[in-house]
């Protein structure tokens, strides 16, 4: 399942709930991952963030508005600033480190 945030636009950022996602790339054991990343949106620009160092990860939203926005994310840099359009649709965040690990925010905006 996965966890979905609903957002109006304002002025404030609002969070996205990223979650792990274990069917991603990495095939080991299932068992708990800790999770650094958090990611807010506001306007036209989600903020990722990471709270230790991950090493650089890819990331990719896309969106039914037509996002379609991949970078690198170098997590000792600590923090993020992705442009999107901010056009009414449904966003995915999703988060691939190094080794593997996946993981997924999704979220709309009316």
């Amino acid at each position: 399942m996965v966890s979905s945030s609903i957002i109006a636009k304002t002025d404030d950022g609002t969070p996205i709930d990223i979650i792990y996602r274990p069917d991603g790339l990495n095939n080991g054991p299932r068992m708990p991952v800790f999770n650094p990343f958090y990611a807010y949106w506001e306007g036209s620009c989600v903020s990722l963030g990471s709270t230790s160092s991950y090493g650089t990860v890819s990331v990719c939203i896309v969106s039914t508005a037509g996002d379609y926005v991949t970078t690198g994310f170098d997590t000792d840099d600590g923090i993020i600033l992705i442009p999107i359009s901010g056009n009414t649709g449904h966003y995915i965040l999703t988060i691939v480190t190094e080794s593997g690990l996946m993981f997924e925010g999704e979220f709309d905006i009316y």
